[in-house]
């Protein structure tokens, strides 16, 4: 079964799969968002999500957006070039109005790092 567009998906699921080109827009469109990158035949990807399913997307404020490198490598291509930020994988993004504001690749994916990194962007909406 091939996963659902992440508009398609119920909002209490943490992690949005990143599936067709509209998905990517919908990142590049958000206020704020976080783009986790990636590979199911990677063992420190492996490790990585474990700390991304520890990320309470709610908690942070923001939704999470994953793509997987390896079955939608074109999509994860489009995110790097648009982004400006070299490919890596396990790779977390934060974006901010379509532009990377902060990164982290490999064992730097950490959901406490996430949530700090997303503080001042949270701060500034208040305002």
């Amino acid at each position: 079964m091939a996963p659902r567009p992440a508009s398609d998906r119920l909002q209490r699921w943490t992690m949005r799969d990143i599936v067709s080109e509209q998905d990517v827009d919908e990142v590049l469109a958000a206020p704020v968002a976080i783009l986790y990158k990636h590979s199911p035949t990677c063992w420190v990807s492996m490790l990585a999500q474990r700390e991304m399913d520890r990320l309470d997307a709610a908690a942070a404020g923001a939704p999470v957006f994953r793509v997987d490198v390896v079955r939608r490598r074109e999509l994860s291509g489009r995110l790097a070039a648009a982004l400006g930020v070299p490919h890596a994988s396990p790779q977390v993004i934060v974006l901010r109005e379509g532009r990377a504001v902060w990164d982290a690749s490999h064992g730097g994916v950490r959901a406490d790092d996430v949530r700090a990194a997303l503080e001042p962007l949270s701060e500034d909406s208040r305002r």
